[in-house]
Parts: structure tokens; C-alpha cells; sequence
């Protein structure tokens, strides 16, 4: 596997799937009836928002309030250990703000893999590079 460095996390990402496995061992994956976006940019600020719908939610057994996640502030790479950290300054989820989440990251097939903890469960976030919307020049 050849390693991602941090320059080809730069730009903005679209969600793909979804997948927690909870401390049970339940795992579920999401793919449809949701929205996400995830933007690093080169002076260091990250981005995430993602929308799914809450009645989806409550027919897999998942908590609705997980429904919208958003936050933002700056991150850090270690391109060696494959690691970024996100650094939260403003979230919907108060708990969030002013702490630190470590993810690891790999590039595959084009998409961008991150994985982590989430509030009750691992994750494990697939995303897609956004086309570069005209008159917008690189980040």
C-alpha cells in the first residue's frame, strides 16, 4: 500500500458510506438517505457536516439524535503514521467542542477511508473528491 501524504487529503469530499460498529460488535453501514461533506485546506482548517435522515435512523436502531453532525476547526497530519487529528472549535454536538479526534486515513481507489471514534461507536468514513466547482481555483 503506498502511503497518503498530506497533501492528497486537501479539497473537499463527499460522503459515500457511513459504518459504526458498536461496542457489541453490531455493525452498520450507510448508504443512501444521507448527505456529507468533509473540506481540508491548505492553510490547516478542516470541515464536516453530514445529514441523514432521522427516520432511516430509527428504523436501523440508531439513535436520531445522531442524525446531523457538524463541526469545524484545524487538523494535523502525520503522514508517517497515516494519522490526522482534528482539532474542534465549533460543533452542534457541545461535548465536542475544544477536544481532539484522532482518525487514520488511507487513500484508496481514489476514495478517502477515515477511521475513528465516534460518540458511542468506531467509524469508518468513505469518501469521494468533489469536482471542483467553476470559477473556484485550488485550495
Amino acid at each position: 500500500m503506498i502511503k497518503a501524504k498530506v497533501i492528497d487529503i486537501i479539497g473537499r469530499w463527499s460522503l459515500i458510506s457511513y459504518s459504526t460498529e458498536n461496542l457489541d460488535g453490531q455493525s452498520i453501514t450507510i448508504t443512501e438517505r444521507q448527505i456529507g461533506s468533509l473540506e481540508y485546506t491548505v492553510d490547516g482548517k478542516v470541515e464536516l457536516a453530514i445529514d441523514r435522515d432521522p427516520e432511516m435512523l430509527a428504523e436501523l436502531r440508531v439513535d436520531p439524535s445522531a442524525a446531523k453532525i457538524f463541526y469545524s476547526g484545524h487538523f494535523e497530519v502525520d503522514d508517517e503514521s497515516q494519522q490526522v487529528k482534528h482539532f474542534v472549535e465549533i460543533s452542534n454536538i457541545q461535548d465536542r467542542v475544544g477536544t481532539v479526534l484522532n482518525r487514520t486515513f488511507e487513500l484508496k481507489n481514489g476514495r478517502l477511508i477515515v477511521r475513528g471514534q465516534g460518540l458511542r461507536a468506531s467509524v469508518i468514513l468513505e469518501w469521494a473528491r468533489t469536482k471542483q466547482q467553476k470559477g473556484h481555483g485550488p485550495l
